[in-house]
Formats: C-alpha cells, structure tokens, sequence
C-alpha cells in the first residue's frame, strides 16, 4: 500500500522561504498553525504564525534517549533563516552549559560549542572515527559521551568518554564488529548501563553485542545469530534499531537486511542475550534499505517500525505492531529516507518524520500526512538553538531559528 500526500493546512501551513535559500538571509518566515484549507497566510517578515505547545523532541534517529539534543516544550511560531556554512551533524549539549553544540565530521570527530543564539564557535577535532556518532551516557556521570564504528573487515567501536567541559579522552577501541557502518544504543540487560549493539554486514548474519561493564568499559562482545525466518538463513544486516517490539519491557533488536529487502527481529531474553524472532517482508526493493526506526506511532504502547531506502525512487515503510513482535501489512510512503529525524514537531504529543527537506506529520493512527518542500532545504538535526524552548533546525546550509511565540 502506497500512501499518497495530502493538504495538511487546518493544522500546519507549509513553510516556505522565497525562490531560493540565498534568498532568505536573516529573512523571518511564518509557519501559522490552524484555520481551514483557505484561510491563513504564508510569508516573509509581518505577524508571527500562531503557535501551539509542543512535546518532548527525541534526539537522531538511534541516539541514547534523554541525551542526544532533548528538547521538551518546544514551540511553533516564526522562523529566521540564518545562513552558516556547518558540515551538519548531531545535536547535544556536551559541556552542560545548557546551550546545543554540534558534533561533526572534518577528517574525524568535530566538536564546535553552542553560543546560545544559534551560531557555534569554531570546531575542535577530537579524534574519533570518520563517522557520525551515537550519543549517550556511557558511564553514568550525567554527560553525555560519543561511541561509533570504525568501517572494515577488521573494523572495531570506538567509544569517547565526555570530560565534563566538552572535551573528550582519547577514544578507546573495541574489537569484534566486522565491515559494521552503525551501531545502537541501549540498556539491553536491564543494569541501568547503556550497552551498545551493532550489526556485522560481513559476518553471515550476527550481531556484536557490548555489555557495559562500568565506568565506560564495555566487556568482549558477544555474536547473536540474525536468521531470516521468511527464507530459512542467515541475515546480513547493516542498520538496526532497539526497542520493545514483543511487549516485555525489554529492548529487542529490529535490523534490515541489504540483501532481501527484509526486517529481522532478535527478541532479548532479559540479561543482554538475544535469539531470532519473526522476519518481516518490507516490498521496499527500489535502491538499499538504509534506515530503520522503532517508534509507538498510535500512543497504544506498541512500538511500530518504520524502515526506508535511500535513493531518489525510495520509499519509507511503515509496518504497524499488533502484538507479541508480530507486524501488519506496511503502509508505504513515496519518500527517500535522507538523514531521517524524529521528533514531535507539531507538538501534539505524537513523533514526526523529516527526511530531507519533507515533513510527515503522524495522524495518530499509524500513518502520516506527507509535507512535500516543508523547509528551504535539507535538515541535519532537530534541536533548540539558542535556548528559548522553541524548535529550531539545522539545515545543510544554515539554521533555521523559531523566533515568534
């Protein structure tokens, strides 16, 4: 099923910043919230959109809940662009200043600190792999740390510990993962320590996982057969998300697999350990399966899942949970998974999608109302940037601050 795009304006006007993002320089931009299908404006400059009161915003897709740019509250009003040249990334406030800092890529792990008002001061290489990391408390000092793969058949996690001020050790290597290019994070065995997992592409189908071992010290990892139940064999994987998908309180494991277009299920056992569940068939076959998300899109207490291909002809596909880690029929949606970010961005309590410069807006129901064009360009992040409890976004060339009410 292919999900088509519908006029949205009784509850969120599209965005829209003149002909060309060069265009819109220091330029405010109205998003109005409400009216009907014929009513309410859209412009430049003049009175601010009305707003309404947001939800808590979930970091990058996969970061460790509570650290990776949370930003509760957030609001919908105007908008300034401000255009910046930043190579994007993610979002957190790392030296506890209460001001988002962006970490990113430049030959390896960036930090450039938040100056509160939207602009960052200039960056600090830190080392690192040359990959955009997870974001989460590694061990259990309140800051937030980086952990992220290093590609290759002899590829290893890479775990930097956060100093406190925003900088950071010298990143500690752990072998074990082969030809891996992401990782997830979670408290997999219920200790109250944030453990990583991370799919081996290379490996005829197994998962490393990294108990935590405190302090930030990870034990040896231990392989976990992923088996395609729908084919009867092992399953390459390459991206892989955690969450409760079969009801038990305890995080399982949701992965796609390149090869056949299909979604494997590992359910945990409750001490880090995890065996093969169901398969799930995606029919997403155009371009490579190359984001995966688990989410309770109804508010049921269901965690849903939601997977997309990442070329121009790509979809998002969205496979509704109806209990015990089994999935429904997806609803499909025309959209390339680019730089997919969660977050509740009409601010009714339910997450939304952005993918590129598009926005989905969940209906509550398991589906989305597609936004075609929603931002004058591509975002790389979800957060507040200069601290007044407002949603702002980082795009590829700028940011893009909330500056109404």
């Amino acid at each position: 099923m292919v999900h088509r795009s519908l006029s949205r304006q009784a509850r969120l006007l599209a965005l829209v910043c003149a002909s060309s993002v060069a265009g819109c320089s220091a330029r405010n931009v109205v998003v109005q919230v409400g009216g009907n299908a014929g009513g309410g404006g859209i412009g430049t400059g003049g009175t601010d959109g009305t707003g309404g009161t947001g939800g808590g915003m979930l970091g990058t897709a996969g970061s460790a809940g509570g650290i990776g740019g949370a930003a509760p509250g957030l609001k919908w009003g105007s908008f300034t662009f401000l255009p910046t040249a930043h190579p994007g990334g993610r979002l957190s406030d790392v030296n506890g200043d209460g001001k988002s800092d962006l970490i990113s890529l430049r030959n390896g792990l960036v930090v450039s600190l938040g100056n509160g008002d939207g602009s960052f001061a200039a960056g600090v290489g830190i080392g690192g792999p040359n990959m955009l990391p997870e974001i989460g408390d590694l061990n259990g000092d309140g800051t937030p740390d980086l952990a992220a793969v290093v590609g290759g058949a002899s590829g290893n996690v890479s775990v930097l510990l956060n100093n406190g001020d925003g900088t950071f050790a010298k990143p500690v290597q752990y072998s074990g993962v082969d030809n891996a290019s992401a990782l997830t994070l979670a408290d997999l065995n219920g200790d109250g320590r944030t453990d990583i997992a991370v799919p081996n592409r290379a490996s005829a189908g197994t998962v490393s996982v990294f108990l935590n071992a405190g302090g930030g010290a990870f034990a040896p990892p231990a392989q976990y057969g992923i088996r395609n139940t729908l084919a009867q064999r092992a399953a390459p994987a390459s991206q892989l998300a955690a969450g409760d998908l079969d009801g038990d309180g305890r995080p399982d494991l949701a992965l796609i697999n390149f090869a056949n277009y299909t979604v494997n299920i590992l359910l945990n056992d409750g001490n880090g350990a995890f065996a093969p569940g169901t398969s799930v068939a995606t029919d997403i076959v155009v371009g490579t399966l190359a984001w995966v998300q688990v989410l309770d899109l109804k508010g049921q207490g269901r965690v849903d899942i939601i997977v997309g291909s990442d070329n121009p002809g790509g979809r998002l596909g969205v496979f509704p949970n109806t209990g015990a880690a089994a999935f429904g029929a997806a609803v499909n949606y025309a959209v390339p998974a680019v730089n997919v970010l969660v977050g509740d961005i009409d601010g009714d309590g339910r997450m939304d999608l952005v993918s590129g410069d598009l926005l989905l807006l969940n209906e509550g129901d398991g589906t989305f109302v597609e936004m075609p064009h929603f931002l004058p360009s591509e975002a790389s992040a979800l957060g507040d940037l200069n601290g007044d409890g407002k949603f702002d976004f980082l795009l590829v060339d700028g940011v893009l601050l909330s500056t109404g009410p």
